[in-house]
């Protein structure tokens, strides 16, 4: 853990201690940065000069410290294109950006653009370098990232599906046999990885599933519609679910291991 607030801080000048500008690499720890006059300490990015100019997959989060950076920023993101990109922004939205990684990553009204430049090099080095031991510490910064800037609908749906499936990969899913949370998830248009990959596991051991898991499956189904008072008085729906679930299957409802396998697929924001 890093006590940000004592940490990171931005300033102008070279500074002491910075390295010269080298080829891109990842910063995993905590570091001092110099990038186009702007001396910063950060970690979790992209920093240096391009391995190569036009890179595939586009390397649009990586901080390249020979761009130039405005004295003054652009905090209303007012230069931003759609899809941003570190080395196409505008020399003021660099400055900014600069200063949000520096106080921490946490200010819950900068303009949405500048967490998906950060956002695409967690994704690039979980997905495509596959950066195991860096794992455990992007799950950590996905699930913050989420409680700060969950409100805009673009990056709560992409750091929700990241964040699932990187837990899937590493082997941190939660236990989502919930019908509380199910019952959330009746917003999305799929069942959620982290749920069907917990029913599998049940189906995988050849238990009989209790009343909370056939109701969070029952309830994430796309042709289930729960009417009114199902969801005025959803705690009394649980109570009366349970009694008529064991009246019916009083040895849990047993259901036989399909072949079909799950297949998960991430499209990365990027």
């Amino acid at each position: 853990a890093v006590d940000r607030s004592k940490a990171d801080y931005v300033r102008s000048g070279q500074g002491s201690g910075t390295k010269s500008p080298s080829k891109e690499r990842w910063v995993s720890a905590p570091e001092e940065l110099n990038a186009g006059g702007i001396t910063l300490t950060t970690d979790l990015v992209y920093f240096g000069k391009p391995n190569e100019r036009y890179a595939y997959p586009s390397h649009n989060s990586l901080i390249d410290p020979t761009l130039s950076v405005a004295s003054s920023g652009d905090p209303d993101g007012s230069t931003f294109s759609y899809w941003p990109d570190y080395a196409d922004l505008d020399s003021r939205a660099r400055r900014t950006y600069l200063e949000w990684l520096a106080n921490g990553r946490k200010e819950p009204d900068i303009p949405i653009g500048y967490v998906f430049i950060f956002f695409y090099g967690l994704e690039r080095r979980f997905v495509f370098d596959r950066a195991e031991d860096d794992y455990p510490a992007i799950t950590a910064e996905l699930k913050r990232l989420l409680s700060i800037y969950s409100s805009s609908g673009s990056f709560g749906h992409y750091c929700s599906n990241f964040l699932e499936f990187a837990q899937a990969l590493s082997g941190d899913l939660p236990d989502e046999t919930d019908p509380v949370k199910a019952l959330d998830y009746r917003n999305s248009y799929e069942m959620p990885l982290s749920l069907r990959i917990r029913l599998s596991e049940i189906l995988k051991s050849g238990e009989p599933f209790n009343a909370e898991e056939a109701l969070c499956w029952l309830l994430v189904l796309p042709d289930t519609y729960l009417r009114t008072p199902a969801h005025r008085c959803f705690e009394e729906l649980l109570s009366l679910w349970s009694i008529r679930f064991d009246e019916v299957y009083p040895d849990g409802l047993k259901v036989r291991s399909p072949k079909t396998t799950i297949k998960a697929h991430y499209r990365p924001a990027a």
